[in-house]
């Protein structure tokens, strides 16, 4: 038995986050003991064990959070790979993360250590077979706990030429009075229960009377207030209510130049317990005989100070910037780029294997593969777009004969057999009159419609889920006129007595804790619902659709505010999952797509940022990015700042063209999903450069990125409806009714009456899109069928975001946004219906 230590204080267990896992499936059991590997009179150096049994019938990705002790420094890892424990490679943490996912995908065994947040850390392995127990070790070196209560000396240890001291913090020796001043308090959800030091902490260093400012905050700083009473403000403080995440950044503005306390969770502090230095060399030589060899203090200096690889490589130590990854084999390391642990007997080889720069012919040659690619893709859609009526065929997927016709639906069982024996058709190489480029004269005249979008609820397709009142809204997103960028591709103008009305019903994702918190508003109004749920939120804390779907009723019921702080709890929900931002990006988006209030446009800008920075090797998170700078710069357009729009569209237009031309090279088994993101890009880049064309007099400093003219072609239609989901290795299908009965989906891509439909994404998170040039009169039901998650980690919900354009790429452009769940696998969902009347 692993010894047990007692001299830093004990972590918990980790956290296992599953979301919601699947019918009857159990969570993983973890075991977790600890021993000590060396220490001196300051620090301790802890291998902490853990042992992962998966109970359920399938083989899955495990996810686990886990603290380290305060100002500790993670500085090893090791997985057991083919029985044997192996140690991890250190690099950055962007690298590691990418090569995990893409081995992960490939069924193989990788293991990764990373940083979250704090002192937080996560552990991701795979796999995690049934019944099998797989075991990981994770080092890191903390201070003692008594450090700073004794009498401590100072420290010294040397490594090689290099001597390094350690000795109390001089912030923990002498606790100043803190007598005048802001208190920035973190009120945070993630702080709530865990306050308690930081309570005593301020209590000690406050005379009984002075004059304090205090400013709670968690997404936005509340107003500050202020105390002349030590005990008025403690009690200010237990007062405080833990909700949203926190932005540390906003309420240092307040402050800035004043003397200020700050207590939070959300940063690494520059003040350790410990600090520890590099001596200078001419102190290093006077102290080199009292130094002892050892080389705690000098991977505790490096955690703590150095940025580049090879330190941290040096000492094994990750961070922020870095972290701990472990392959299987040789090849695998070579592929990634990525050196091998010198402990590792592979590590000779991959050196001489190594040695060799990259040969620019090969990147050269895969991104002349990706633009050929790319280019027919491109050119299938132009040839649809001149003549988008094949022969007629109308197959049906029977997946939504509730939908069409009121019948139930037939058995899953036939579904999936039906799935297996469709075939994505070719496109119909005879459909055009020519095989160049050349578009049509003229899109043909535009028919005057009234178009209304109806969303359903959550319920699935069973006539037993019966659809309740659901609040209605409009959505609507001004464009200015949009002409195409050939003159021989012109869309002639038409007649209309009104624009296009576009309305959407709610969503509805009918929930118990919507039905109290309803309640409470219309006993008592928005205080009494906020408090409503406050409470709901003690059982359903540990569920994002809770935050997502309590939100969305604040923001319909008028208090935006409230609403984005619920909202804003999805970001430290499950720290550093790119799907949660992801949703609430696209719940912000939908929003303001709503309400037109650019400062949720600003707040969907900021969140997709931040997705970009965690999956910037997708081409989706380059997409979604570029989608609301391109929204937020035609809203700065329209209110007049023309240097604002300028600058956001042409982010966007750079960002759109990186998302359709960087070869995409994560997921090499996987280009075809991938190169459907491509395909999207580039259409809407094509529409983004014929609005900036357009209307050239109503932006400053539009810079057009260079763009090839075979790739340069806008393809107007009158219906266009683009589908995307937050949850990888998943296929979620779009099918739309046309109002003559047939049905577009993967088995029936192009329709007599001209619909069209992308290629079939079974991997990734889309997009999916739906296009139409003319529209018949009639009704057009858009559906959505989760078909399948291919997901090796327990998964819950996967969040689905439908945008409907009418008149797309057009001078009377509207579009509009729904964001819904699926809830599982086979879930079908009526999404909404477009009807038009002339």
């Amino acid at each position: 038995m692993p010894a047990i230590v007692d001299t830093v204080a004990p972590i918990p267990a980790p956290l296992v986050r599953i979301g919601d896992p699947r019918e009857n499936e159990k969570p993983v059991q973890v075991e977790m003991s600890e021993r000590t590997l060396e220490e001196n009179a300051l620090f301790v150096r802890v291998s902490a064990s853990f042992v992962f049994t998966n109970p359920n019938g399938r083989s899955i990705a495990g996810e686990f959070e886990f603290p380290i002790p305060e100002d500790a420094v993670v500085c090893g890892y090791r997985l057991e790979v083919n029985g044997e424990m192996t140690p991890a490679a250190v690099c950055d943490k962007e690298t590691a993360r990418v090569a995990f996912e893409n081995e992960t995908r490939k069924r193989v065994d990788p293991g990764l250590v990373e940083h979250v947040k704090g002192n937080v850390w996560k552990t991701r392995i795979f796999p995690l077979d049934p019944g099998k127990p797989r075991r990981a070790e994770v080092d890191y070196i903390a201070p003692k706990k008594n450090a700073g209560k004794d009498a401590v000396g100072t420290v010294y240890e040397r490594d090689g030429n290099e001597v390094y001291r350690a000795r109390i913090g001089e912030a923990f020796i002498e606790k100043k009075v803190f007598a005048e001043g802001i208190i920035l308090w973190d009120a945070s959800l993630s702080r709530e229960g865990k306050v308690a030091d930081d309570r005593r902490r301020l209590e000690e260093r406050l005379p009984d009377t002075g004059l304090w400012k205090l400013i709670a905050y968690s997404n936005v700083p509340d107003a500050p207030r202020t105390f002349t009473r030590k005990t008025d403000l403690l009690k200010a403080i237990d007062a405080v209510v833990y909700d949203g995440a926190a932005d540390l950044d906003a309420a240092l503005a307040l402050c800035i130049g004043e003397e200020r306390l700050v207590f939070t969770d959300e940063l690494d502090t520059s003040s350790h317990l410990v600090e520890v230095e590099k001596l200078a060399p001419a102190e290093a030589d006077a102290m080199r005989d009292k130094a002892i060899p050892a080389k705690i203090l000098a991977t505790v200096w490096t955690a703590r100070n150095a940025k580049d690889l090879p330190s941290c490589r040096k000492y094994g130590v990750a961070g922020p910037g870095m972290s701990l990854l472990v392959l299987e084999t040789l090849e695998q390391y070579l592929e990634h780029k990525i050196e091998p642990s010198p402990e590792l007997s592979i590590h000779a080889e991959w050196v001489k294997r190594r040695a060799a720069e990259d040969d620019p012919i090969d990147a050269k040659k895969s991104q002349a593969e990706h633009e050929a690619q790319l280019l027919s893709i491109w050119q299938e859609r132009v040839k649809w777009w001149k003549n988008p009526k094949p022969s007629p065929k109308t197959p049906k997927s029977g997946l939504f004969e509730t939908v069409a016709s009121g019948a139930m639906p037939r058995s899953e069982a036939a579904n999936e057999d039906f799935r297996e024996a469709a075939i994505e058709p070719e496109m119909v190489e005879d459909a055009a009159p020519s095989e160049t480029l050349e578009p049509d004269n003229a899109e043909s005249p535009a028919i005057e419609t009234e178009m209304v979008l109806k969303a359903a609820p959550s319920a699935t397709l069973d006539p037993d889920n019966a659809e309740p009142p659901a609040i209605q809204t409009e959505m609507v997103l001004e464009a200015g006129p949009s002409e195409n960028l050939d003159p021989d591709n012109a869309e002639p103008p038409a007649t209309r007595s009104s624009s296009p009305m576009v309305a959407l019903k709610a969503w509805d994702p009918k929930t118990p804790y919507l039905e109290v918190i309803e309640k409470a508003a219309a006993d008592g109004g928005n205080d009494a619902a906020y408090a409503a749920y406050l409470s709901e939120r003690k059982t359903y804390r540990d569920s994002p659709a809770f935050y997502l779907d309590v939100a969305g009723w604040f923001f319909r019921s008028g208090n935006a505010a409230r609403a984005l702080r619920i909202l804003s709890n999805l970001a430290e929900f499950k720290l550093e999952s790119a799907p949660l931002w992801r949703t609430m990006g696209w719940r912000l988006r939908e929003e303001a797509c709503r309400t037109g209030d650019l400062n949720l446009c600003n707040a969907a800008v900021r969140t997709f940022r931040h997705v970009k920075e965690m999956r910037g090797e997708e081409g989706q998170s380059w997409r979604d990015l570029a989608t609301v700078l391109t929204e937020r710069g035609k809203r700065k357009s329209a209110a007049g700042d023309r240097s604002g729009a300028g600058a956001d569209l042409s982010e966007a237009a750079a960002l759109l063209k990186t998302a359709a031309f960087a070869d995409p090279l994560r997921r090499a088994s996987l280009r075809a999903d991938d190169l459907q993101v491509c395909v999207f890009a580039l259409e809407d880049l094509n529409g983004l450069l014929a609005w900036c064309e357009t209307n050239k007099n109503r932006i400053d400093g539009f810079v057009a990125p260079e763009l090839d003219e075979a790739y340069r072609r806008n393809l107007p239609v009158k219906l266009r409806i683009v589908m995307t989901w937050d949850a990888d290795e998943t296929d979620i299908d779009l099918h739309v009714l046309e109002p003559n009965g047939e049905e577009c989906y993967f088995g029936n891509s192009r329709t007599a009456e001209g619909g069209f439909l992308s290629g079939d994404v079974t991997t990734g998170y889309g997009p999916e899109e739906y296009l139409k040039k003319d529209l018949e009169k009639g009704v057009y039901k858009i559906l959505s069928n989760y078909f399948a998650s291919h997901q090796t980690a327990l998964t819950g919900p996967t969040t689905v975001q439908a945008t409907v354009y009418t008149d797309w790429a057009t001078a009377t452009e509207k579009m509009q946004v729904l964001t819904l769940r699926l809830e599982k696998p086979k879930d079908k969902q009526l999404v909404g219906e477009v009807t038009l009347t002339e």
